[in-house]
């Protein structure tokens, strides 16, 4: 530095204390190209290439002589062209004469040398001589200055290098503060938006009256985007604006399981907008868990209301009224059975949630239903070859629905028992066609017991016996038919039936005894007793 004149010294010191005291990216590199100009003779072009990890490219940020406008598409790997060099080998280089430009501008990739010659307004590119000067922070090279001559006849030289290093070095510091600066305010302003929509959502979700709704409302209007969600099988829950084709989609989960889906339509999300989606995540979750959470404990009245009307609860008579508004009005029951769960929850959705009281019992679901509603079920039966219904008659007061209600599940219970209506081909049954379930239930139960203990003796404590007994007296006493049943061969159950006549000392050839059994076997699992109800299946 002692070859330098002693003006460009000061000078060299009073753009150094500027730049330090710069925080601002932009004043930084106007401070530093114009002291280029000014301090190196001949100089008529300068420009700060700063590096971008994530791509791996050069790219320029500001310039004098260039227009700019082209040379922002100029983007130069490490290595490429004099400036590439220069930050690939980390040290400054003096290109003094025209030829030695052009070796060092080889490797220039053609797009890049056509927007070059665009920015300087010189098709032929003219250079007479170059500076490239690595901008080193400790190990860390954060871009690198080019100082170009094109209309002097002066070539540049040593000192002329001397300043550009000098300058670099001040500069180098400089940009990287500059930079840090720059990062440190936008996550400051990423954290002040943050904040901001993380009050906006919790406000949301924390409202008295909190719904999917009112989350896309809020996140639609902090990202200014249309959002919807879906639940897990996607069908849309609820939707805030108009969602185009193709939405970026994110998965709703807690734990493994997987609750739905939220989606966001229109542009790209910026780094921004896609931090408030995920914050809106968890809050979705949370809807969709409190939702889950009202319907099971909904479930659970309905489960226990049931429980209590099969149960003959007179107060369950009036919470029924009172709760489900199952008075004023015809109603029905009916105990449909032997299909999905996704099946019924279709026919919820056609019905409509409020038009029905139904709760999940054993195999099946009892439901009430609307008189009206009625031609709407069975179009449903008639589209679901798999499922099986068994229908009360219209009622209006709430005591003969429950009357109902434990008929449709005895008979329910009877078809799903006896084998014989396993050939039966239809899949709706009428409790009024089968008036002996009445006499049935007249019996009192004591008196059940005591016929029942009476009747099967010792078998009623051997499980397979008792088996073998009620496969054989519903198939209408067809050993190939019990040993279908009982998935073993029509010798084994007949070699079995004799060992149970002798246990009961009864002759099982007379159609009294068999019919007396019958009746003890149905007696034997009331057909009326209150079912175990699930409350965890229910829709």
């Amino acid at each position: 530095m002692s070859t330098l004149p002693v003006d460009v010294l000061e000078q060299l010191l009073a753009l150094a204390r500027r730049l330090t005291s710069r925080r601002d990216l932009d004043s930084v590199l106007k401070d530093l190209m114009d002291g280029s100009l000014r301090l190196i003779p001949g100089s008529d072009f300068a420009c700060v290439f700063l590096y971008d990890v994530e791509e791996n490219l050069l790219y320029p940020v500001g310039g004098v002589g260039f227009e700019m406008r082209y040379m922002q598409h100029v983007h130069l790997k490490p290595g490429e062209s004099l400036t590439g060099q220069a930050f690939l080998k980390k040290e400054p280089l003096l290109l003094p004469t025209p030829e030695d430009v052009r070796r060092a501008q080889q490797n220039l990739l053609p797009h890049n040398d056509r927007w070059v010659r665009l920015a300087v307004g010189r098709p032929t590119n003219p250079l007479r001589s170059s500076l490239a000067v690595p901008l080193c922070v400790g190990d860390r090279t954060v871009g690198v200055l080019v100082i170009d001559n094109y209309d002097t006849d002066r070539n540049f030289t040593e000192i002329d290098l001397r300043i550009a290093v000098a300058l670099a070095d001040h500069a180098a510091i400089a940009v990287a503060n500059a930079q840090d600066y720059q990062l440190a305010n936008a996550l400051s302003r990423e954290l002040k938006q943050t904040l901001t929509v993380q009050h906006r959502l919790l406000g949301s979700i924390l409202a008295p009256s909190s719904s999917f709704q009112d989350i896309l409302h809020t996140l639609g209007g902090v990202i200014h985007r249309p959002v919807a969600v879906w639940d897990g099988d996607k069908n849309m829950v609820s939707q805030s604006g108009a969602m185009s084709e193709g939405p970026k989609v994110f998965p709703i989960r807690t734990g493994a399981s997987l609750l739905g889906y939220l989606g966001v339509g229109g542009r790209p999300l910026s780094r921004a907008e896609t931090s408030a989606v995920e914050q809106a995540v968890p809050l979705v979750a949370l809807e969709f868990m409190k939702r889950a959470a009202v319907e099971r404990e909904q479930n659970r009245v309905r489960a226990d209301l049931l429980y209590r009307l099969l149960d003959n609860d007179r107060a369950a008579l009036q919470d029924a009224e009172h709760c489900f508004g199952l008075g004023g009005q015809e109603w029905q029951a009916v105990v449909i059975g032997r299909e999905s769960t996704r099946a019924m929850a279709d026919l919820v959705q056609i019905l409509g949630p409020d038009r029905t009281f139904s709760a999940a019992v054993e195999e099946a679901r009892v439901w009430v239903i609307r008189q009206a509603d009625k031609p709407r079920v069975s179009q449903w039966l008639a589209a679901h070859g798999g499922a099986v219904a068994v229908w009360g008659h219209p009622s209006l007061g709430i005591e003969p629905l429950a009357e109902q209600l434990r008929g449709v599940l005895s008979l329910w219970r009877l078809i799903e028992r006896d084998p014989l209506f396993d050939r039966v081909e239809s899949v709706a049954f009428d409790l009024r066609e089968f008036p002996e379930l009445a006499l049935l239930h007249a019996v009192p139960v004591p008196a059940r017991h005591h016929f029942v203990a009476r009747l099967l003796g010792p078998v009623e404590s051997d499980p397979q016996s008792l088996e073998t007994l009620k496969a054989w007296v519903f198939a209408n006493r067809s050993f190939r038919r019990a040993a279908a049943l009982l998935h073993t061969h029509p010798n084994t159950v007949r070699y079995r039936i004799s060992r149970i006549a002798e246990l009961l000392d009864r002759n099982l050839d007379d159609d009294h005894i068999v019919g007396l059994l019958w009746l003890a076997l149905l007696w034997h699992e009331p057909l009326d007793a209150a079912p175990a109800l699930d409350a965890k299946t229910n829709i």
